[in-house]
C-alpha cells in the first residue's frame, strides 16, 4: 500500500507537468508569438470604382473603320483580367508554395515536444565454468524494456519504463527456473539553469512562426503586384480606346472641313458647318 501511495505521489506532479503541454497551442500564439491578424495576411482589398464609373462609361462602343475584313471584337471585364492573371502567372504559382513550406517548418519544431515510444531488447547466453554446484555454469537471459519519453515544454524529460526479464540457468538449486521479473520505473530530468524555461525551449517555434508570417506577407505582396500590373494594362488599353475614338472624331472633322473648303466657302463658315456636323 505504501508503494502505491509513493507511486501515485510521483505520477501526480508528472501529470501536472504534462497537462500544460497538451493544452498549449504551439506555433499560433500559445508560446508568446506576436500573431498578425489573418485578414492582414490573406485578404486583398479591391479599389472602389463607383466614382470612376460615374465619369467613365461602363462600356465603349467599338468604332467601325472601313476595312476589307473587320477585326474580331473581344469583350473582357476587369474581374476576368484579374482571374487570368492569377491563373497564368507561373512565378506566382511558385510563390504560393512558400507559406506551405514555412508551415511545415513549424510542424517540425512542434515535433520536438511529441512523446517518443522506445523499446530495448537484450538477449544473452552465458557459459562460464564454476568451481561449485551452487552456482550455474550456463544461463540464458532475455530482457525487454518498453518505455515512453515525454519532452516537457520547460526543457525537462519525463520517462516511463517497464522492464521485463526472463532468466534460465542450469543450477539445480534454483527455486525459480525459468524466473520472470517485471517492474515499473519512472524518472524525470530537468535543467535548473541553462536550457530551462519556456522562453528558451520555444524559441525555435517562435522563429518558425515568424518566418511563416513573413512568407504569407511576401506572397500577398506578389499577388498584389500581379493584380496591379494587370489592372494597369487594362486601364491603359481602356484609355487607348478612348483616345482612338477622339482621334477618329478629329479625323472626321478634318475630312468634313476639307470637303467644305473644296466647295469654295469661307474658312470661318466652313469651321461652323464642320462643327455642326
Amino acid at each position: 500500500m505504501g508503494n502505491r501511495r509513493g507511486l501515485f505521489s510521483f505520477l501526480l506532479p508528472s501529470a501536472l507537468c504534462i497537462l500544460p503541454l497538451a493544452c498549449r497551442d504551439f506555433g499560433t500564439g500559445g508560446t508568446g508569438e506576436l500573431v498578425v491578424p489573418k485578414e492582414q495576411l490573406h485578404d486583398i482589398q479591391g479599389m472602389d470604382l463607383s466614382q470612376v464609373a460615374t465619369t467613365l462609361p461602363a462600356t465603349t462602343e467599338p468604332t467601325t473603320f472601313p476595312a476589307t475584313q473587320p477585326a474580331a471584337e473581344v469583350t473582357i471585364t476587369l474581374d476576368e483580367v484579374r482571374q487570368m492573371a492569377l491563373q497564368n502567372n507561373l512565378q506566382l504559382k511558385v510563390d504560393l508554395l512558400s507559406p506551405t513550406i514555412a508551415q511545415t517548418n513549424i510542424s517540425e519544431e512542434q515535433a520536438r515536444y511529441e512523446a517518443l515510444f522506445t523499446t530495448n531488447v537484450d538477449y544473452q547466453v552465458t557459459d562460464t565454468p564454476t568451481s561449485t554446484r551452487l552456482a550455474g555454469s550456463q544461463g540464458k537471459g532475455l530482457q525487454i524494456t518498453p518505455g515512453v519519453v515525454v519532452p516537457l515544454e520547460t526543457g525537462g524529460t519525463l520517462r516511463f519504463d517497464l522492464p521485463m526479464s526472463r532468466s534460465e540457468t542450469n543450477n539445480s538449486f534454483a527455486t525459480l527456473n525459468p524466473a520472470y521479473t517485471s517492474d515499473f520505473q519512472a524518472s524525470i530530468s530537468h535543467p535548473l539553469l541553462r536550457g530551462a524555461g519556456l522562453a528558451v525551449n520555444a524559441q525555435g517555434i517562435r522563429v518558425a512562426f515568424y518566418n511563416y508570417q513573413i512568407s504569407q506577407a511576401q506572397t500577398k505582396l506578389s499577388v498584389i503586384t500581379v493584380l496591379a500590373a494587370a489592372e494597369r494594362v487594362y486601364w491603359r488599353l481602356y484609355a487607348a480606346r478612348l483616345e482612338l475614338e477622339v482621334r477618329k472624331k478629329e479625323y472626321d472633322l478634318a475630312e468634313a472641313q476639307s470637303r467644305i473648303l473644296a466647295a469654295g466657302l469661307p474658312r470661318w463658315l466652313a469651321d461652323r458647318l464642320a462643327i455642326g456636323r
